[in-house]
């Protein structure tokens, strides 16, 4: 019988299985990267390497970021995109 092994994303705070669900890495413990694929793709392609949180909202996660100016979690519709597909760091 095996045990199927997981493993916290630091990126989405999600449980995801370590079978397929982060790419490898050689200097790290487990031999896994901290974020899982998903998370790793976004890091990479928009330059946000920062921790997304998620609140739930009528049966949907949403995701939601801290502003940096008046230090509240509201949901990335609340922020002015940027040009590299992130958001800025102040709300609207």
């Amino acid at each position: 019988m095996t045990k199927k092994k997981m493993k916290q994303c630091t990126y989405c705070r999600k449980m995801k299985s370590t079978a397929g669900g982060f790419h490898k890495e050689a200097k790290s413990s487990d031999g896994l990267q901290s974020r899982c694929k998903p998370c790793n793709v976004k890091a990479r392609t928009t330059g946000e390497y920062t921790v997304t949180e998620f609140i739930e909202i009528d049966g949907k996660e949403i995701e939601v970021k801290q502003c940096k100016s008046c230090a509240e979690k509201f949901p990335l519709d609340s922020y002015y995109r940027n040009g590299r597909g992130g958001f800025k760091p102040i709300c609207k």
